[in-house]
């Protein structure tokens, strides 16, 4: 055997031994991989979440929150924000007139309340501030109510 017959030998045996270990080394999972695309059963998760809402054409509010979780079921259809909330409430579309923060709100759309919970504080440009343990607010009548102690400053 000459020299090149060796090495062309050599070469084919270094490329089929190669190419075993490549063949051995992409095995995946099935399950494994059909869980990178698979998706919590009706819930929509939001992480650093910023909500502009207007309203004529006009800035109303700017919503932010670190994580949303929103109920995408019928008889529970809701948004969450289990980790804080911060809202600024503008009085044009350039200046903000209150904000509102807390540590936990639920939105429940189909009744439209919001219920906030935890370190509940609200203020505006006047000076005016609220503090509470938690607060509901009934958008179809427009007020904010509680049954827990309510510190106005």
């Amino acid at each position: 055997m000459t020299n090149t017959t060796r090495y062309t030998i050599l070469k084919i045996a270094v490329a089929c031994l190669s190419s075993c270990f490549f063949m051995t080394s992409c095995e995946n999972d099935v399950d494994a991989v059909k869980a990178l695309g698979a998706r919590i059963s009706g819930i929509d998760v939001g992480k650093d979440v910023a909500i502009y809402i207007s309203n004529d054409g006009k800035l109303g509010a700017k919503l932010t929150s670190p994580l949303m979780n929103r109920y995408l079921e019928d008889s529970s259809k809701m948004i969450e924000f289990p980790l804080s909330i911060h809202v600024d409430f503008y009085k044009d579309s350039n200046q903000v007139e209150s904000q509102l923060s807390a540590k936990y709100a639920k939105y429940k759309e189909t009744e439209n309340i919001v219920f906030l919970k935890e370190d509940v504080i609200i203020f505006n440009t006047l000076g005016d501030t609220l503090w509470c343990k938690e607060m509901y607010w009934d958008q179809n009548t427009g007020k904010f109510y509680t049954e827990k102690d309510v510190v106005v400053k």
